[in-house]
């Protein structure tokens, strides 16, 4: 078996309207399967599939992401990103912070289907740890709650696994 061909060059450049933070507003926009991109299925290309077991069951990509973050939610450290950092607590948070990322903000996504892997959510979760020990510092109490809230995901990650799903081989 053969790895698939890499995808050819987009032909057009799209431009997307994002929100304040950094999301993209316009969800019908999102690429989730290859034949969303003009060409790639006429040259043979598929996504890989992905597959997802809580705890040992097999579930869906929703029910894993959901799993992830109501566990996050209910984490005692959770409390500083339950929401966008407010511009009046923090006055150049958004100066300082480029792709700031709250637990909100990350709910919502997957609400919306905007993740179309679980390592998307979690590459999330751990932006939104980094920007508060960035923009904090250590000897801070957010800065520890990002430690701790971080050590969690990765607890929970032991119990999340996502895994690439062998595909047959295109037909001729």
């Amino acid at each position: 078996p053969h790895p698939p061909p890499p995808p050819p060059p987009l032909s057009e450049t799209r431009t997307f309207a994002v929100d304040d933070h950094g999301d993209v507003m316009d969800v019908q926009s999102v690429v989730r399967t290859a034949s969303d991109i003009p060409g790639l299925v006429d040259v043979g290309y598929r996504m890989p599939e992905h597959a997802y077991t809580v705890r040992g069951e097999r579930v869906s990509l929703g029910q894993a992401l959901k799993e992830l973050i109501e566990a996050l939610h209910s984490h005692d450290d959770a409390w500083p990103f339950l929401h966008p950092v407010n511009v009046a607590d923090a006055p150049d948070y958004y100066e300082v912070i480029k792709c700031p990322r709250d637990l909100s903000s990350i709910q919502r996504k997957a609400e919306q289907g905007s993740y179309r892997v679980f390592r998307q959510c979690v590459a999330d979760v751990r932006m939104m740890c980094q920007n508060c020990r960035t923009y904090n510092g250590p000897d801070n109490m957010y800065f520890d709650c990002a430690e701790r809230l971080e050590k969690f995901l990765d607890t929970k990650l032991r119990d999340i696994v996502e895994t690439t799903v062998d595909l047959p081989p295109p037909a001729s």
